[in-house]
């Protein structure tokens, strides 16, 4: 019977990206989050188990006095081959202002904003527009967003973009996992704490992203490295717009430091201004 030497071991094994994820958690465990690989959700349509890449969670403030934690929780998949990705975006449009993304969890599912009408006149909205984070989100302070993606594979020395299946095989299962930490989150609310959390749904790639600005320039391509993409799904179990991040492996840290950290203080400081006024 043959035997594999260690650098046939070691090959098959880095093909198969079970090291690469590896490497992915190592490096979100680096920025304080506890991190677990390969952890099983269910899955809210077909009632089965499936698993994520990595999932991190980390107690970004916690404020025994006034009763205010929040949480940051990273939903990762990882994506180990050399294929590169290409985005195209446009500019937003009037509609891209009114988006509130499902990335949050508040203390309560809505607020009560009183209207210029009288006293006993209420708009009824949710926690992204209570605490006007459309100021500090970084998608909202994007000018562009991006519309299509395709991957680029290699073929008789052709690159062909293909983009069938590759929706549905990415998006689905994080937006599936971003809903079962929801509700498992929200099964836990306390009526004392003022418990929030804010989700990272994301797409670690082992490859380059491009992008060409639609709106800008069509001819020039871009070498980026993350960009953020919505989906709407609509089906029994889910209906919204969901909004996931795609880094390469060499912008990871970079990615945690400037846009999930930066943003995760700006949003503790909207928060305790709220509980201080």
């Amino acid at each position: 019977m043959n035997i594999p030497s260690p650098a046939d071991i070691l090959n098959a094994i880095n093909e198969s990206g079970y090291l690469f994820e590896q490497e992915i958690g190592s490096i979100i465990e680096k920025f304080g989050f506890n991190i677990q690989t390969n952890s099983a959700f269910k899955d809210i349509e077909e009632e089965k188990s499936r698993e994520i890449d990595v999932t991190g969670y980390k107690r970004f403030y916690f404020d025994e006095e006034n009763k205010i934690s929040i949480g940051i929780r990273i939903l990762c998949e990882c994506k180990n081959n050399k294929n590169p990705f290409v985005f195209i975006t446009r500019n937003k449009g009037k509609i891209d202002n009114s988006y509130s993304p499902p990335n949050f969890l508040y203390p309560k599912d809505e607020y009560m904003i009183p209207t210029d009408d009288g006293q006993n006149s209420f708009y009824r909205r949710d926690g992204f527009i209570y605490y006007n984070l459309k100021e500090i989100f970084p998608y909202n302070l994007d000018d562009s967003k991006a519309v299509q993606f395709c991957k680029l594979v290699q073929k008789n020395k052709e690159w062909n973009a293909f983009h069938d299946g590759i929706y549905d095989s990415i998006l689905l299962p994080l937006s599936k996992c971003l809903e079962y930490y929801k509700s498992k989150d929200k099964a836990i609310r306390s009526e004392t704490w003022k418990n929030y959390i804010i989700y990272f749904p994301i797409v670690v790639l082992n490859s380059k992203i491009f992008s060409i600005d639609s709106h800008i320039d069509i001819n020039k391509v871009n070498e980026i490295g993350n960009i953020s993409f919505t989906r709407e799904i609509e089906s029994k179990k889910q209906n919204n717009k969901y909004l996931i991040d795609f880094i390469t492996k060499e912008n990871l840290e970079s990615f945690l430091e400037n846009h999930i950290n930066n943003f995760a203080e700006k949003f503790k400081e909207y928060i305790v201004s709220k509980y201080d006024s």
